[in-house]
């Protein structure tokens, strides 16, 4: 190759070289510049760190600040909460001020006004508890009545007690001429004050005719509480014999007239339908139809309704037996009743006195009226008025107070009341006797059955005997060679043939296993087949026992159910007696 030829190879090879040169110098340009961007990196994460840094400070300076803020939200809560205390202290104050104030001013006015009732009442006090023990004369007792009626005009009680000293004096004329006044000042107050004063002195004419006088002032829609202690009295005799009549004669009038108000009445034959409703009794132990009966749990609800009317038979045997001896409780409760009344205010100075007790309860609790209005509901008496239907079904029924209901008031509400029970008794069986069941569906595994009118115990215990008869022989004939005793025979005869083959061509090892593998599954295919007679025999056995349980249950089981139908039967039919026994109270 000639010097000529080399020059153009040398000219590549220059420009060659020149781009490697230019190349390294871009390199380096360009490791120059990341190692600026590696300073400047780092330069940044310096100032990054500050950066934290500072954000750190200022989240623990607002952590700081946060925590004064919370102090300071507590003390104003606790500011505000002491505010609204000295707040609430200074108002109970100024009530409690201005409690007194209008306390002083009712007293005022009670003492000017009605100063003089007090003197009255005391006087009534003491000249009964005098009369009663003899030991002042009757003059006395007449010159005090007229003094009292001089200074109390207008008042009821005066007048009243002028009649007491005309009639221990024997003054006719002054005794009916009192005894007008006093019932024209206060009708109801007169008739009930005389009622219990002479019935103390054993003066039964007049008692009976006060008595006829009190009842036939009432209003049966409105009754206040006193009326029950009379009524009490009455029935019991504590007013003579006379007042048992008229009174029992009266309230029956009264229960005709608020008995055609279908308000009233259904309201009390709801109140019996619950007391009854009350007198049911546990349902019957039957385990085997509990087991085996659909719905038992409506069943065993509906015999436990049932037993009601047997309840209702209890009741009444206890209130028609119930003895009526001499009754402390009730006298002493006369007693209260006429100290009550002559201690009782005034129609026109009840409100003020109502008033008093209210300012001097407030004053009490240091003005909190709502604690004052509280305690005084708590200890104050309810003489809310009740129509005669409700205070029959209290007594009859034996409410809260059914210890102080005498036997006579018993027996004579519950005669009085005895057809709202009757109307009861007719819902109660009604329903009772739409919910009875037509049939008891009885269940055993896979089998069911109803007993009902069309069938009896025995058939069913027949019907699931061949139910499981049939289920048994299924399960005898379903015992077979499994496909996999055919597959394992199979196989094994396979398996033999290859081996003796494998054995025929030199192939040992394999005709060995061949023919152990065959083997084992001939004989597993036999084992198979000789277990079959046994495995029949012992489903056949299982399933005749399975067929003598179920035979037993249900056999079990249907004279339960004829048992528990035969007993619901009987408990409706307990309501006809029990309307009976209720028609037959008579007041």
């Amino acid at each position: 190759m000639s010097e000529g030829d080399l020059r153009p190879v040398a000219r590549k090879v220059d420009s060659i070289e020149g781009r490697v040169k230019r190349l390294d110098g871009a390199v380096g340009t360009v490791a120059r510049g990341v190692g600026d961007v590696q300073s400047s990196v780092a330069h940044l994460s310096l100032k990054l760190g500050a950066v934290d840094t500072a954000v750190a400070g200022v989240s623990g300076a607002l952590s700081t600040l946060e925590g004064h803020q919370e102090k300071t939200l507590d003390e104003v809560r606790s500011l505000h909460a002491d505010f609204l205390e000295y707040r609430r202290r200074t108002e109970l104050a100024r009530a409690k001020q201005d409690a007194q104030t209008a306390l002083i001013g009712v007293r005022q006015e009670l003492d000017t006004g009605y100063g003089h009732y007090d003197r009255v009442r005391r006087s009534a006090i003491g000249m009964l508890q005098a009369m009663d023990a003899g030991l002042v004369s009757d003059a006395a007792v007449h010159d005090l009545s007229e003094e009292l009626m001089l200074t109390t005009p207008g008042y009821w009680l005066a007048p009243a007690l002028v009649a007491l000293g005309g009639w221990l004096g024997e003054d006719r004329g002054l005794v009916g001429r009192a005894v007008v006044e006093a019932a024209d000042r206060d009708p109801d107050k007169a008739a009930l004050f005389f009622i219990l004063v002479l019935q103390r002195h054993r003066r039964e004419a007049a008692v009976a005719q006060w008595v006829a006088r009190y009842v036939a002032q009432r209003d049966p829609m409105a009754l206040a509480p006193e009326f029950r202690i009379v009524l009490d009295a009455a029935t019991t005799g504590l007013l003579g014999a006379a007042p048992q009549v008229s009174v029992a004669d009266t309230v029956g009038r009264w229960v005709e007239q608020l008995g055609t108000r279908p308000h009233l009445a259904e309201a009390q034959v709801r109140r019996w339908g619950v007391m009854l409703r009350g007198l049911d009794s546990p349902a019957p132990d039957l385990p085997a139809l509990e087991a085996h009966a659909v719905g038992w749990e409506r069943m065993a609800d509906l015999a436990r309704q049932a037993t009601v009317f047997a309840g209702g038979l209890r009741f009444l045997d206890d209130v028609l037996a119930a003895q009526s001896p001499p009754d402390r409780s009730l006298t002493k409760r006369v007693d209260a009743l006429l100290e009550r009344l002559t201690r009782d205010f005034d129609r026109d100075e009840a409100p003020l006195r109502r008033r008093a007790e209210r300012l001097a309860a407030i004053v009490e609790h240091d003005g909190d009226a709502e604690a004052a209005d509280a305690a005084r509901a708590a200890t104050t008496r309810s003489d809310e008025p009740v129509d005669f239907l409700t205070l029959v079904s209290d007594a009859a029924l034996g409410g809260e107070d059914a210890i102080t209901v005498p036997a006579p008031t018993r027996r004579l509400a519950v005669a009085l009341s005895r057809s709202w029970a009757a109307e009861a008794v007719d819902r109660i069986h009604d329903r009772l006797a739409e919910a009875r069941p037509q049939g008891v569906r009885l269940v055993h595994g896979s089998w069911a059955g109803v007993l009902d009118e069309s069938t009896s115990t025995e058939d069913l215990a027949t019907g699931v005997r061949d139910h499981y008869d049939q289920l048994t022989e299924r399960a005898v004939a379903a015992v077979r060679l499994l496909p996999r005793a055919w597959l394992a025979g199979t196989a094994g005869v396979l398996a033999v043939a290859l081996g003796v083959l494998a054995l025929v061509n030199g192939l040992v090892v394999v005709g060995v296993i061949a023919l152990v593998l065959g083997v084992a599954g001939v004989v597993f295919t036999v084992a198979e087949y000789r277990a079959i007679p046994g495995r029949r025999d012992r489903a056949e056995q299982e399933g005749r026992l399975t067929a003598v349980k179920a035979e037993r249950d249900i056999r079990q089981a249907g004279d339960e159910a004829m048992l528990w139908l035969e007993d619901f039967e009987a408990s409706l039919a307990t309501a006809g007696t029990l309307r009976d026994r209720l028609a037959t109270v008579e007041p």
